[in-house]
């Protein structure tokens, strides 16, 4: 991808997923977003936390148009 967090990583060095990636198990996927939580926001601010999870709601709102 390349782009680039306002946390200063690009999105390669972040966590490079596909949607392969993601088990189908919920105990699984909860494992997985325990692991990848963790990866983007150790040693972050609450300010940068809270423009993630903006960015992270967004990305929702536009996947669920893909679902209709």
């Amino acid at each position: 991808m390349g782009g680039r967090f306002d946390f200063g990583q690009s999105v390669s060095q972040t966590a490079k997923i596909s949607f392969g990636d993601i088990p189908h198990d919920p105990l699984k996927q909860n494992v997985f977003a325990s692991v990848l939580a963790e990866a983007l926001c150790k040693d972050k601010s609450k300010a940068e936390i809270a423009d993630m999870m903006r960015f992270l709601q967004i990305l929702c709102s536009l996947m669920k148009s893909y679902m209709i």
